[in-house]
């Protein structure tokens, strides 16, 4: 316990030995908070608080759960110095950071920024309140402290272990900020392919996979905007048949049955209820229905290379017999 003597002095001297944890936690909170909210104000804020959350605060709240006692304190636990700590602090952050991110990609939230930031405010907190404890378990002649207004004679005369920190810190930093940008920066168009199931289900499987040129097959198209600007879309839904030419599939055949346009804002999402049959000369033979997704203006015949995104199902198309 934290022995509270001569009033002012006792008071400041129990902040002090825990002023770096609060620190710590208060920038954490505080980062978690501004999550929250966007704005010309805010944004450089969460960046200029987001760079430390990802690459020095999971490491240093690590670091001083593992050694809570001061290195000039007369104790027979290992310690560190002000600037090991900070060495460490980084390092740990490097290492953590992408031990989280493998570790949320086995999860069914996968590599997003909401989940990895929850996830180091985690480790964060949890390695902070570990620190509190083992701290304060500690002799207070024993306990590291912040050296605030002490001189920085030792530092100095260790300049060159400063420089490779502040390098080591600005290494990762870029890779930091990348983590902590807003969801502005966080683009993609969603462009899908369901079918019904059994139950009457819209799921992303059991599509049509036998179609005849005289029966017709149903497949919903999905599309989800999730780009941050209203975009003009154009799918155009194709039949392709493929040839195998000195080792490599070419597309020799191209058939055009449908297309159709739609303008989606942002947030804003479509379903497309898309109707198909094989053309004529696909009898026989294994072609493939694909659906071509374009941004802007297209051009009578679409170029395969200019697709912003595409998907596709393989149809079998049973051979017809002669008068059929």
């Amino acid at each position: 316990m934290v022995r509270v003597r001569n009033g002012g002095r006792g008071i400041h001297t129990a902040l002090l030995t825990l002023l770096d944890i609060a620190v710590v936690v208060g920038i954490a909170l505080t980062t978690a908070l501004l999550w929250q909210y966007t704005g010309a104000l805010v944004t450089p804020l969460r960046v200029a608080l987001g760079v430390p959350f990802v690459v020095f605060l999971p490491g240093y709240a690590l670091t001083v759960a593992m050694f809570p006692g001061s290195a000039s304190g007369q104790s027979s636990r290992p310690s560190l110095s002000a600037l090991e700590r900070l060495t460490l602090s980084v390092g740990l952050s490097v290492f953590v950071v992408p031990l989280v991110v493998l570790f949320l990609n086995f999860t069914a939230w996968g590599i997003n920024p909401t989940p990895i930031r929850l996830a180091l405010l985690s480790v964060t907190l949890a390695a902070s309140a570990v620190a509190v404890v083992r701290r304060l378990r500690l002799p207070p002649t024993q306990r590291f402290v912040l050296p605030v207004g002490r001189p920085l004679r030792a530092v100095a005369a260790r300049r060159v272990n400063v420089v490779i920190g502040v390098l080591l810190v600005l290494s990762v930093g870029v890779a930091g900020s990348a983590l902590v940008q807003p969801g502005d920066s966080e683009t993609f168009t969603e462009f899908s392919l369901l079918a019904e199931n059994e139950t009457g289900a819209l799921v992303a499987d059991d599509y049509p996979t036998e179609v005849s040129p005289n029966e017709t097959a149903t497949v919903h198209v999905g599309l989800g905007n999730e780009e941050g600007r209203t975009l003009n879309y154009t799918v155009v839904v194709e039949f392709q048949q493929f040839r195998s030419v000195d080792g490599e599939r070419i597309v020799t055949s191209r058939t055009e049955v449908d297309r159709y346009r739609t303008t989606l804002g942002p947030g804003e999402s479509s379903r497309t209820e898309q109707q198909f049959s094989p053309p004529a000369w696909a009898s026989g033979d294994r072609v493939r229905l694909t659906f071509l997704l374009y941004t802007g203006s297209v051009s009578e015949n679409p170029s395969l290379e200019d697709t912003y995104r595409k998907t596709h199902i393989w149809v079998d198309v049973p051979a017809q017999e002669d008068g059929v």
